[in-house]
């Protein structure tokens, strides 16, 4: 007789999702984004899911050549996993379980600081436990099918289910990652520590990943302050931009970094004061 786990999956791909893997109890000892039952109380296991990114559409994106079609290829997808979520929560229901389809982005723990934000449900790691993915340098979920060009999805349920065998913790940052570092190179924020570590508890496995130079900051102003520090190099992950598309790029992120300089002793949510003979604008 063929399992619950083989069922879901076959169910899973019927939907048209190629990645789909399983994490039982056993895997899902982590950080508190990955505690099920603030979204499903009850809930045992996770079943993870990830659809490709258009490609076409992804260069278009990282060229700065056109947002639109992969914002539509987002969009729709999203819309899609939505849907397979719910579908495979239903049939799961319909074989005598409890399951709930996770809410894809802007669903965040309630926290004392706003600013700092927890999923209530990562997608990230449940993506990760279940062995659909593992860690790149990054800190994106990296499949093997499609790279970090994926959209997740999930869904929750308290069968208890049996797990797939996760990924090697350094398979990727010793890999592709170790002779790739894009990530580090085209970050406009200068995020990355370049060489350097950091590592996530899953599992009583640790996950690398490179070191963030700044992941908390005292105010959002100085996130924006350091996130358009070295804008003027947003352009540099993918070349082939037009000279006049390269010139304007290069013109709005000085302009940008002026005016954060030039506000920078103010406190956030202050305005500067108006030259007299001038409107707000600077007109």
């Amino acid at each position: 007789m063929e399992s619950l786990e083989d069922r879901i999956k076959d169910f899973a791909r019927r939907l048209g999702v190629e990645v789909v893997g399983i994490a039982g109890p056993e895997r899902l000892h982590g950080p508190p984004s990955l505690d099920l039952s603030y979204t499903m109380p009850g809930a045992r296991s996770v079943v993870a899911m990830a659809l490709p990114m258009h490609e076409g559409a992804l260069y278009e994106f990282l060229a700065k050549r056109s947002p639109a079609p992969h914002n539509l290829d987002q969009f729709l997808n999203y819309q899609r996993l939505q849907r397979i979520g719910k579908d495979l929560a239903d049939y799961l229901v319909s074989q005598g379980h409890r399951a709930v389809g996770v809410p894809l982005s802007a669903d965040y723990r309630r926290a004392v600081y706003v600013f700092r934000p927890r999923p209530a449900f990562s997608l990230r790691l449940g993506a990760v436990a279940a062995g659909i993915a593992a860690q790149g340098w990054s800190g994106n979920a990296v499949t093997r099918e499609y790279g970090a060009s994926v959209y997740l999805g999930a869904v929750l349920t308290d069968a208890n289910l049996r797990s797939d065998p996760p990924l090697p913790p350094r398979y990727f940052t010793d890999g592709f990652c170790a002779k790739c570092k894009r990530c580090v190179k085209a970050c406009p924020t200068g995020m990355f520590v370049a060489g350097e570590s950091e590592y996530l508890l899953l599992n009583g496995e640790l996950l690398p990943r490179g070191r963030r130079r700044f992941p908390l900051r005292a105010s959002p102003r100085a996130k924006a302050r350091d996130a358009l520090a070295s804008i003027v190099n947003w352009h540099r992950y993918y070349g082939g931009l037009e000279p006049r598309t390269l010139w304007r790029s290069r013109v709005y992120a000085l302009k940008l970094r002026a005016a954060i300089r030039a506000g920078a002793p103010g406190k956030c949510g202050e305005r500067r004061p108006v030259k007299k003979g001038r409107d707000e604008s600077g007109r």
